[in-house]
């Protein structure tokens, strides 16, 4: 099956507009996870490796995968809602005794090609995320292409 979630493995020039699923627990589970995903991982790791920040092993394995990388908010949660679907029909539950998983969306704001950022998710958006049992993580990083500015 075609991956159909991010439309792009390469990140756009320009705003940030980025989704990601995080997610960790045993090699068995993020085995079968991972052959249920209909998306590309981007990173995988074993309980114990050293983490990129500090070299603190790791307390469990995981694995990461892009979502969405889009070039505005809108491409972002059609693209999220694309993955919702999928995880539905697939019949994935996130929140499960040996894994934990995370919905990460991230935005830029405050240049001119991005100055605000609003996402909107309808209430069954919202209900399908809990039902699959995926945390969300919000976070906005500050821009500025204003030399004056800086």
């Amino acid at each position: 099956m075609a991956k159909q979630c991010a439309p792009s493995s390469e990140a756009p020039p320009g705003p940030i507009n980025l989704a990601l699923l995080t997610v960790e627990g045993t090699e068995q589970a993020l085995d079968s996870l991972q052959g249920a995903l209909d998306l590309e991982i981007d990173i995988r790791w074993k309980k114990g490796e050293p983490t990129r920040q500090g070299g603190e092993p790791r307390w469990e394995a995981g694995l990461t995968a892009t979502i969405a990388d889009t070039a505005n908010p809108h491409e972002m949660v059609a693209a999220i809602r694309r993955f919702l679907a999928m995880s539905r029909e697939q019949g994935l539950q996130f929140d499960q005794p040996d894994l934990f998983a995370r919905l990460g969306i991230s935005v830029s704001v405050g240049d001119s090609a991005q100055f605000a950022a609003s996402l909107q998710f309808t209430p069954s958006d919202l209900l399908l995320i809990g039902e699959l049992g995926l945390p969300l993580a919000f976070s906005a990083y500050p821009t500025l292409d204003d030399p004056d500015l800086t």
